[in-house]
């Protein structure tokens, strides 16, 4: 289980006042939100995998701005077999707001250790990694994944009372390195590109 915290910034040069853009500089989009994964092996060669997420999402001005409707929540059930130790393969469906707006969409996962050194991790279409173990405590991946979720927002369009949704969505090529420090505690450094793959304002939920 877990809990996660993001805040996306702008600078928007020359953004006019009690617009879009102008609300996008002074507040930013959060998301706050909850998440598990579940493993649970059937017998000695197959397994299923449940992931589930709740996100709260929204441009908000302030804390009273937080509501049912800037809630999002995603899943993934996964049936996969177990070829060997080094190799796990499955496939499955997902329930994702990764591109920015509803979608569900066939999965592929797959766990391969090509040697002590070297492996794949793959979620597709979520994310995909190749991974060099430096040692059991330092691992380097270069890969990519896809981000993003739907954002309430309060009309920026001079309407009271009303509201849009922001679907954004983001593919990222990365590097990523974590490093154990101590204990169940890691480090995890990553850097990369932020390419625009989806960021529409819609009059409705979904």
């Amino acid at each position: 289980m877990g809990a996660n915290y993001m805040r996306s910034g702008y600078a928007i040069a020359s953004a006019p006042t009690s617009t879009f853009t102008e609300k996008l500089n002074r507040y930013g989009m959060h998301t706050a939100g909850i998440n598990t994964t579940i493993f649970k092996p059937l017998n000695e060669k197959h397994f299923m995998i449940f992931q589930a997420s709740a996100d709260v999402n929204g441009v908000f001005e302030s804390l009273s701005d937080v509501n049912s409707r800037a809630v999002t929540v995603s899943g993934t059930a996964i049936y996969g077999w177990k070829k060997s130790e080094k190799n796990m393969i499955g496939t499955g469906l997902a329930r994702t707001y990764r591109a920015g707006q509803i979608i569900y969409v066939p999965v592929l996962f797959w766990n391969k250790t090509f040697n002590d050194r070297w492996g794949m991790e793959l979620l597709l279409p979520a994310r995909g990694h190749i991974r060099h173990n430096f040692s059991t405590f330092s691992i380097l991946q270069l890969g990519f994944e896809l981000e993003g979720n739907q954002y309430w927002m309060r009309s920026p369009f001079m309407i009271p009372d009303r509201e849009v949704f922001v679907q954004r969505g983001e593919l990222k090529p990365r590097i990523q390195w974590d490093k154990r420090l101590t204990g169940f505690f890691w480090l995890s450094m990553q850097g990369g590109w932020r390419y625009n793959w989806r960021f529409d304002v819609m009059n409705e939920y979904d």
